[in-house]
């Protein structure tokens, strides 16, 4: 029987982060995606994290769902995706269209409202996640995240606004500073903001990927490369979608 990893045997990882991809808004959004498949064949990544609007409504055509899952089936990694604004977790949710588990094993979606834990062997990478099921001031994306997994990479991912204080704000789907100050795990993975952003130093490293559709000032869009490596923090830096 072969011995369980502890906290300082865990092998380096990286993780590919975006979000606001928005896929039915545009034949631009649906490029940028392309582009983002292509990085993921050409570089090495253990896993693949989306942070909320993979796509920009529930009424995208079924032959665009299709060519998604198509998509990140092909990578040679797992994929997580979680429902954020655009595309809710609710009664008519796109992802009931989504055919993952009979054709794209490798694709999970985040599906319990109370928040869920997935583990990814073939990368050593815990996610947790809360998808949005109503984007509202009562929604709280942070809110019941369990202990840190400590034999793995552990990656907490959101869909919302970070606040600037602890005061109650009327805006859907609150991420507050006490929310982020709790937590010890080894990234935060965001989205929401359509640009690339690291949120105010916490204990945890918490960034914004950024929109893969456009970037600041309307420049072309990107996603977050995350590096896993003991005895550092994670790191992390933006890459832009370029067609060459």
């Amino acid at each position: 029987m072969s011995a369980k990893l502890t906290l300082s045997d865990r092998p380096a990882a990286t993780l590919l982060h975006t979000a606001d991809c928005h896929i039915g808004s545009s034949p631009g959004a649906q490029a940028a995606f392309a582009l983002i498949t292509r990085l993921g064949l050409t570089e090495h990544f253990d896993a693949f994290v989306i942070a909320g609007d993979l796509f920009d409504d529930a009424r995208v055509e079924q032959n665009l769902v299709d060519w998604v899952a198509e998509q990140l089936g092909s990578l040679p990694f797992p994929v997580v995706i979680l429902p954020g604004n655009h595309d809710v977790l609710d009664s008519d949710s796109i992802y009931a269209r989504f055919d993952r588990e009979r054709r794209y094993p490798t694709v999970h979606v985040l599906s319990n409202p109370d928040g869920e834990l997935i583990y990814l062997p073939t990368a050593n990478i815990t996610v947790w996640g809360r998808p949005t099921v109503h984007h509202s001031p009562e929604f709280r994306p942070l809110l019941g995240i369990p202990p840190r997994p400590v034999q793995s990479w552990a990656v907490v991912v959101g869909h919302g606004q970070v606040e600037a204080s602890d005061e109650p704000t009327l805006g859907g789907s609150p991420i507050y500073p006490r929310d982020l100050e709790s937590i010890d795990w080894d990234y935060v993975a965001l989205g929401h903001i359509p640009r690339f952003l690291q949120v105010k130093t916490f204990s945890a490293p918490a960034y914004y990927a950024g929109s893969s559709v456009r970037g600041a000032d309307d420049g072309p869009g990107g996603v977050a490369i995350v590096r896993f490596a003991e005895g550092a923090a994670a790191s992390v830096c933006w890459r832009t979608l370029v067609d060459s």
